[in-house]
């Protein structure tokens, strides 16, 4: 379990073997190609493991950002994460 939080505060707690899983691979790769919102819905759904997870980090996202849970806002948290459960671990 790959546990964190981002510049902005938001904590976090997400097994890092979703990295390995090749539903991630075609989630990333739907979010990357179609750019689609239903795409990241279901790509953050999957990597908080649910959406009533994902729920609780995007209500965080909006409650770092005076309500509001833009675009470029969400982006920002969800590569932090992500590059966060790619890092090398020492």
């Amino acid at each position: 379990m790959k546990e964190g939080k981002t510049h902005s505060g938001i904590q976090f707690a997400i097994d890092e073997r979703i990295l390995k899983d090749m539903r991630f691979a075609r989630l990333y790769a739907n979010v990357k190609t179609k750019k689609t919102t239903y795409d990241l819905f279901k790509f953050i759904d999957f990597i908080f493991g649910g959406e009533q997870n994902a729920e609780v980090f995007l209500n965080a996202v909006a409650e770092k950002n005076n309500g509001l849970c833009d675009e470029a806002t969400l982006s920002k948290e969800l590569n932090e994460i992500l590059e966060a459960l790619s890092a090398k671990k020492s």
